[in-house]
């Protein structure tokens, strides 16, 4: 399924959950080189969403470094 087909909503929680961006607004950036119009990203404002999309992006961020770092961790025990 392309990715246009999906609500912008959803487009932006699967997004932020990749880990790629940092923050709202960077998913807002990355949804319109997607090809979502403005009306489309103007869906992720407000407080809630941002809180909820910002904290999925950290998690993320996290979850990948946690990943990336676990192995060698191991490694040097």
């Amino acid at each position: 399924m392309s990715r246009m087909n999906l609500h912008p909503v959803e487009r932006a929680f699967e997004i932020a959950r990749a880990g790629a961006c940092r923050s709202r607004s960077e998913i807002a950036r990355a949804m319109e080189r997607e090809g979502y119009t403005m009306a489309d990203v103007n869906q992720l404002e407000g407080t809630s969403l941002t809180r909820q999309l910002n904290d999925l992006c950290k998690q993320a961020r996290v979850q990948s470094q946690h990943n990336v770092d676990g192995p060698r961790q191991a490694l040097a025990h």
